[in-house]
């Protein structure tokens, strides 16, 4: 016999008939218990991650790019606005139109924008500055280092694509203007910073760049194919450039030195969506939220959530990682 909601249609996540409800693993959670109070899905007693990390969500907010962490608050870029946590604790949303990109710095952000092609600054609480005019023709990489921020992207010059870079002070003011790198095919870019020095990769090749611009090319890195994934992540003394092999779906690592010279053998990685490098060892995560840690000659695994996703991203957060992902909303935990 049918359950008094059945007038309604239950192909609606919010809405149930009875015992005829979806459960907390079908929408994403961990694990845990839903109920339908009155015909509307109770999700309270859903966990979002496992009981030993610390867990939030954010309803109505898909996280399409970067995570940013400037102190003790953390920036997520949307399509079309920045959700500002302080601590785990969602506080303020500012629009931006069209967000490719944002890049941690002391005062808080800078945020690239496609529409138009700029870079501006986001604090804290939510004020967002004057676009600053840069000509992206791709979603960049950022880094932050020494009072600077390095920009890349792809760029097509003629029929042939080519990696270039600018170089922006915290404030969003361009101080080396866009200069070409290096001729490629289209790879996606990746770039990270020692401290010092910036790094940007694609296709096989390294680029180290000093805050003025002056820079120098490294080849022998293990080449993406056109449009598969690229990570580069720095900690320490190591650098890790990270391709994906996409006949074998398998990450294929290989270690540089502050000169951007390769160091080592490479080493194959589980699959993963993204990487970072903490102290001697590498993290990565995949689409299945399973966080593997690789040290030198070991690696090791915990499970931080059960739902399958596309998009996930991880950076520190004071000694401890973050772990931000898309299950139909934002969804983010602290790994200790």
């Amino acid at each position: 016999m049918p359950g008094h909601c059945s007038f309604v249609s239950t192909n609606l996540p919010e809405q149930c008939d009875g015992a005829d409800l979806q459960s907390c693993s079908e929408l994403g959670y961990y694990g845990g218990t839903t109920t339908c109070d009155d015909c509307v899905l109770n999700v309270s007693g859903c966990q979002v991650c496992p009981s030993n990390l610390s867990c939030t969500t954010v309803p109505a907010f898909v996280f399409t790019n970067d995570v940013a962490v400037s102190g003790s608050y953390i920036a997520f870029g949307g399509s079309a606005s920045v959700e500002i946590f302080s601590s785990l604790t969602p506080t303020t949303n500012t629009s931006i139109a069209d967000v490719i990109g944002i890049v941690a710095v002391p005062s808080g952000w800078l945020v690239a924008s496609s529409n138009p092609p700029s870079l501006s600054t986001l604090d804290p609480s939510g004020v967002h500055g004057s676009p600053h005019p840069l000509v992206l023709a791709s979603a960049p990489a950022m880094a932050y280092a020494g009072a600077r921020v390095v920009v890349a992207w792809n760029q097509l010059l003629g029929s042939e694509w080519h990696v270039y870079f600018a170089i922006a002070d915290a404030s969003a003011n361009i101080v080396v203007v866009e200069t070409d790198l290096f001729a490629t095919d289209g790879s996606p870019v990746a770039a990270t910073t020692d401290g010092t020095s910036f790094f940007v990769a694609a296709n096989g090749r390294l680029a180290r760049i000093a805050q003025d611009g002056t820079h120098t090319v490294s080849t022998g890195f293990p080449g993406p194919s056109q449009l598969s994934d690229l990570d580069l992540s720095w900690s320490g003394t190591t650098g890790w450039y990270v391709s994906h092999d996409p006949s074998t779906l398998e990450q294929i690592v290989q270690r540089f030195d502050a000169n951007g010279t390769p160091v080592g053998a490479t080493r194959t990685l589980h699959p993963g969506l993204d990487f970072l490098g903490d102290g001697d060892d590498l993290l990565g995560i995949g689409a299945d939220l399973v966080l593997y840690r690789y040290a030198p000659t070991s690696e090791s695994s915990q499970t931080v959530a059960q739902s399958p996703v596309s998009h996930v991203e991880l950076a520190h957060f004071g000694g401890d990682i973050l772990v931000a992902w898309n299950a139909s909303l934002l969804r983010v935990a602290v790994v200790p």
